[in-house]
């Protein structure tokens, strides 16, 4: 409609330009978090766990992070 305009951005909507958080797109914002933390922490020990965190969100632990986020998001209805 020429001179519309939006009122309410619907779920559907933003699925489809790729605005809706995906549990894959969370992981990986909390992964960069925690290392951007870690690079921010002067105390050494919580660095280390900090990196360890992150790295292990990022690596191997991904899928299995992203697997469980998927559950909770279903169980409230973020993801269907």
């Amino acid at each position: 409609m020429p001179g519309g305009f939006v009122i309410r951005v619907t779920e559907r909507a933003r699925r489809t330009v790729g605005a809706w958080p995906s549990a894959d797109a969370l992981v990986d914002e909390l992964s960069r978090a925690l290392a951007q933390a870690a690079d921010r922490e002067p105390d050494e020990v919580k660095k280390g766990w900090l990196k360890a965190a992150a790295s292990g969100m990022a690596g191997i632990g991904h899928a299995l992070f992203t697997a469980e986020l998927e559950g909770i998001l279903r169980r409230y209805g973020v993801l269907l």
